[in-house]
């Protein structure tokens, strides 16, 4: 990453309204020159980055689990469990091998990013250096690989595509494993 880029990354730290958040965006570019392209709003699902690049924001039961989260404290703890860092960890376990390194970014692959060992975000690639991602709760943007908020790290790493069936496999062997941990089971389950 180039380092004259930091203060790019910084000014896409924003946190605004969601209906603002694009044209705060836009707005940037007149300071800090990008390439970032609003692409669709959020679809009030309330799913963030990682099920969006996995093809899973459309997905029924993830819809339930984002929808309840929203609704009340055990569900948002769930929620958080399911589709957030824990996760992006348990896939990213190198051990299990769920997830397949990539050196080269290949159009369709899955993009994470990281703070350290820490995993931040994650998109697809569109083509080459040009990702698509799901900015937390704001927006869907078309990004070169570099400019995205600050908070989302220094390091990236490029992983095979799971096909969405493999991805709905892996979300509900995650969910079965949290289970096992004497977690309880979410409220509907």
């Amino acid at each position: 990453m180039p380092a004259s880029n930091r203060a790019l990354r910084e000014a896409l730290d924003i946190e605004v309204l969601d209906q603002n958040h694009a044209a705060a965006i836009a707005a940037i570019a007149a300071t800090h020159p990008h390439a970032v392209v609003f692409r669709h709003p959020h679809d009030h699902d309330g799913a963030l980055c990682l099920p969006y690049a996995l093809g899973l924001s459309n997905w029924h039961t993830l819809h339930m689990v984002v929808l309840e989260g929203n609704r009340n404290a055990a569900w948002g703890e769930w929620r958080r469990r399911l589709i957030g860092a824990p996760f992006a960890n348990w896939l990213l376990d190198k051990d299990a091998k769920r997830l397949r390194p990539r050196r080269v970014p290949k159009p369709g692959m899955l993009i994470m990013y990281f703070t350290g060992k820490d995993w931040k975000h994650a998109g697809r690639v569109v083509d080459g250096d040009v990702v698509i991602s799901k900015w937390g709760t704001f927006p869907v943007y078309e990004h070169p690989t570099w400019q995205v908020p600050w908070r989302y790290g220094l390091r990236r790493q490029y992983f095979d595509m799971p096909s969405r069936d493999e991805a709905i496999r892996l979300f509900e062997e995650h969910n079965a494993e949290l289970e096992g941990r004497a977690l309880g089971r979410p409220p509907l389950w």
